[in-house]
């Protein structure tokens, strides 16, 4: 009985070496795939539109990408916050100005890490209704890609 119990003693150091070495060497890190790096310049009635959301939702499903316009309507898409770009193939665009204003309840000035509560101004939608009702669509390629939104408030 001893002789059938040496070769399984044997062999169970390097099945759990093998293993070991296998899972290494799938690694630990999320799988990388293609985006598309997007920027452009949103524009409304010919004038850069200042801190304006922009989402490209993808027709085919998947997670979305944003951005934020700067002073002259400049603007980079993000896949998260480690990632520029979005999801080749098509998307839906979406643009909006609205903030809606935040007040800290009265004696909540911290939060629970120690870092100041402050108030936010709310800001009115400076976009058109008309964008939300029939949103624009651009497609995204693998590589660079310039998306300027071009808008105008004329129905």
């Amino acid at each position: 009985m001893r002789y059938l119990q040496r070769p399984l003693q044997m062999k169970t150091p390097f099945a759990v070496t093998f293993l070991l070495c296998m899972v290494l060497m799938t690694g630990c890190g999320k799988p990388q795939f293609p985006l598309g790096q997007v920027c452009g310049r949103l524009t409304l009635d010919g004038q850069g539109v200042l801190d304006a959301k922009i989402w490209l939702r993808p027709v085919a499903g998947g997670r979305p990408s944003f951005g934020e316009s700067d002073q002259a309507g400049n603007y980079s898409i993000r896949y998260n916050a480690e990632r520029m770009g979005a999801l080749p193939g098509e998307h839906i665009v979406t643009v909006s100005t609205f903030q809606e204003a935040y007040e800290p309840d009265e004696g909540a000035d911290e939060s629970k890490d120690g870092s100041v509560r402050k108030s936010i101004p709310g800001r009115a939608e400076k976009i058109p209704a008309k964008y939300a009702e029939k949103p624009l669509k651009n497609i995204v390629r693998a590589g660079s890609n310039t998306i300027d939104l071009t808008l105008d408030s004329k129905k």
